[in-house]
């Protein structure tokens, strides 16, 4: 009997531990200087490219939020988010590989555990810059998926 308990038990830790390890999407995070013009000018004119190509190009199944004018959560410095889902995983690193210039780029997955995903499980294109994983869950109880945005366009 206690045989049963115990491997039922690790059958439950093991598929605790599996959830929490499936990818539900990407993040591409764009960090840009907020308070220098020209930083804000470049920004705009790539979220303008990123957006062309989440409208008319490789990129469709993915979305694109707002402009981060400051500092937020774990992120330092100005940004925006671009989420795609497990398929589109090639054609973003690969336009983002192309077009990220002088930006740095955060590629992270989407998992229950946003303090892995910021950290171990993250990627840098371009320079990597200190994140503060005191605003991050280290288990998520709910799916993390990506966001249709009702506005995408670049703002």
């Amino acid at each position: 009997m206690k045989f049963v308990i115990i491997f039922g038990l690790l059958a439950f830790v093991v598929a605790v531990c599996q959830a929490s390890d499936v990818i539900y999407g990407y993040h591409f995070h764009t960090y840009y200087f907020q308070d220098n013009r020209h930083s804000k000018e470049d920004v705009q004119k790539f979220r303008d490219l990123v957006h062309k190509e989440i409208t008319t190009g490789s990129l469709g199944t993915c979305s694109m939020n707002h402009l981060n004018l400051e500092p937020i959560g774990p992120h330092p410095i100005g940004s925006f988010e671009t989420c795609c889902n497990v398929t589109s995983l090639g054609p973003g690193v690969s336009f983002f590989m192309k077009n990220h210039g002088k930006f740095s780029i955060l590629l992270h997955p989407l998992t229950k555990s946003e303090v892995l995903d910021h950290s171990e499980r993250a990627f840098w294109m371009g320079q990597k810059l200190l994140l503060d994983f005191s605003h991050l869950s280290s288990a998520l109880h709910k799916t993390p998926v990506c966001p249709i945005y009702q506005n995408s366009t670049v703002v």
